[in-house]
């Protein structure tokens, strides 16, 4: 740690620095996760949700330099290795590689992490008197919930086709069943008229 006098106590700074050193490693851990699935998607959502990753995984590359660079700011280094990155994180890491639903559960999953995170970190801020760390809160707080968003959005199209499918395929069951039974009736009817 570097002395420095900033008007934040070395005991507020070093609590603050603490979270944000948690911030770091889930949004480091969850820039990575959606890189790997921007890679890896497959199937009939694949160009929504490979537009969607690469978007998310953008922003999300340029957040980590600006939480590492308050780190900095604070007088403390940022973590400089995957190891204490794993150390720190709150996100789990899955392995091999998930079907397209289970990469978007995984990443609803680290977004809610990194916003707990985020907002865990807002008493410390504040007591310490770091305005600069709480902008940055309040703008992470921001972009991960408008995410969650978009998930949201994302499965309720989702949900509302298959739903829309289930549906149409029930009418045509329904249908179905219902000219069968007539075609049985005109059947009966036929035979009894040939007596």
């Amino acid at each position: 740690m570097k002395e420095i006098d900033i008007g934040i106590s070395e005991k507020n700074r070093e609590a603050i620095n603490s979270g944000l050193q948690k911030l770091l490693a889930d949004t480091y851990i969850l820039y990575f996760k959606t890189h790997s699935y921007h890679w890896n998607v497959t199937g009939p959502q694949f160009n929504t949700l490979h537009q969607m990753f690469q978007t998310q995984y953008n922003e999300l590359w340029l957040s980590i330099d600006l939480i590492a660079e308050r780190i900095r700011a604070l007088g403390f280094y940022a973590p400089s290795s995957s190891h204490q990155l794993g150390k720190l994180t709150s996100i789990h890491e899955e392995g091999g590689v998930p079907h397209a639903d289970d990469m978007i559960r995984h990443l609803v999953s680290g977004h809610e992490t990194v916003i707990r995170t985020a907002r865990s970190l807002l008493p410390a801020a504040d007591e310490g008197g770091d305005e600069v760390t709480l902008d940055l809160l309040t703008q992470r707080l921001e972009v991960h919930e408008k995410r969650l968003g978009c998930f949201v959005v994302f499965y309720s199209s989702i949900t509302l086709k298959i739903v829309t499918k289930i549906f149409r395929f029930q009418w045509k069951l329904y249908l179905f069943n219902k000219l069968q039974k007539s075609l049985y009736f005109v059947e009966i009817y036929y035979k009894f008229a040939m007596l």
